[in-house]
């Protein structure tokens, strides 16, 4: 009776080890919570689907969600447990959505697949090892999407672009638009704001920027935003305010309240009006199941990553990558190519405006 007792224990184990892990790295609380649960949700829509077909390779699929705090301490914590059991047949990592001082080390490890969903800075896109993949493209990417509202509906006033010396996100999207106005002739109608000049001075700040502009594309952390777009409602309740969600985050509106009414904001593509992902929208939709948001690209991470596995016929990071270059790969967005795990098109992004609590898409 022992010996077969111990035998079920040793195929449990090989079982569990074997098993196909997907571990998704996400906020669970606090203000970025919204998009983490949107990342979990999309995840967790696509491995239900990837199990209800009979799973991968022969294995069911075993999804494990770990709270990113989006501090450089918890993700050293979340590092400590993808590595020590907790994670234990870990095969993809979705993730982690807030990039730290310590992200760069924890995404070394050549043994797992990673993918990060979210849109990044540039040294993190850039950033190239195998078995990693970005798809969610780059920050500097809204500068195109704001250019081109802008063209549309405010072609004849100026524009005061806000952002934070000191942030690289905030920073290198703002050098993006002042370039895409200068190759359009033009940079007569932006004018920059950096708000390291003004020490937090954001009533003097808001002052200097309505004499001379009719809207602000307000970037930085979401302290800076929504002081700053606070103080511009005061000196005048009609400018257009215009922000980048994934920077304002849930703190904007818990601080705005119904003064949010009415401000402009770019995000990803939820690709629900796109027609590579119509068909497969509506069959998910039959199913009671549909992503949001952010999670369209959770979503795509672990449908993307399938048809890698079914491709290599493995779960092995070495034998994916070899693969992953050599053709075209089906996203919700259409066909794409990867080169060094970068994808050479992606979803784009999109502005709203806000009105009623509701989106309404702009361009």
């Amino acid at each position: 009776m022992k010996l077969l007792q111990i035998l079920l224990f040793m195929l449990l184990i090989a079982s569990k080890a074997n098993a196909a892990g997907v571990a998704v790295v996400a906020p669970k609380d606090g203000d970025e919570a919204k998009f983490g649960n949107q990342l979990r949700d999309g995840v967790k829509i696509a491995v239900d689907v990837i199990n209800e077909s009979g799973g991968l390779l022969g294995e069911k699929i075993e999804l494990i969600n770990i709270d990113d705090e989006c501090s450089d301490s918890s993700l050293f914590g979340e590092r400590q447990k993808l590595r020590t059991g907790e994670g234990s047949g870990v095969n993809l990592v979705i993730g982690p959505y807030c990039t730290g001082s310590t992200v760069q080390d924890m995404i070394k490890d050549e043994n797992t697949v990673r993918i990060m969903p979210q849109p990044l800075i540039n040294s993190w896109y850039n950033y190239d090892r195998a078995g990693l993949f970005k798809i969610g493209g780059r920050m500097v990417e809204q500068a195109k999407t704001f250019f081109e509202v802008y063209k549309n509906q405010w072609i004849d006033k100026n524009v005061a672009v806000i952002y934070d010396m000191n942030d690289a996100a905030s920073y290198e999207v703002a050098a993006e638009v002042q370039s895409i106005f200068t190759a359009n002739d033009l940079a007569n109608r932006i004018n920059l704001y950096d708000y390291s000049a003004y020490e937090n001075e954001y009533k003097k700040m808001a002052k200097e920027i309505v004499a001379k502009n009719k809207i602000a594309y307000i970037l930085g952390n979401k302290k800076q935003i929504t002081s700053l777009a606070e103080k511009l409602q005061e000196e005048d309740e009609k400018f257009v305010l215009v922000i980048d969600e994934y920077m304002a985050t849930g703190y904007f509106f818990n601080e705005m309240g119904n003064f949010a009414e009415g401000v402009y904001l770019l995000k990803v593509n939820d690709q629900k009006s796109n027609a590579h992902f119509t068909k497969e929208l509506v069959e998910l939709r039959i199913k009671n199941k549909e992503p949001q948001g952010l999670g369209v690209m959770g979503y795509a991470a672990v449908m993307l990553w399938s048809d890698l596995v079914k491709k290599a016929d493995s779960y092995a990071a070495s034998a994916i990558d070899k693969v992953a270059d050599s053709q075209e790969w089906n996203l919700p967005w259409g066909g794409v190519r990867f080169q060094h795990g970068r994808t050479l098109t992606n979803g784009g992004w999109n502005m709203y405006i806000f009105a009623d609590g509701e989106y309404a898409q702009v361009n």
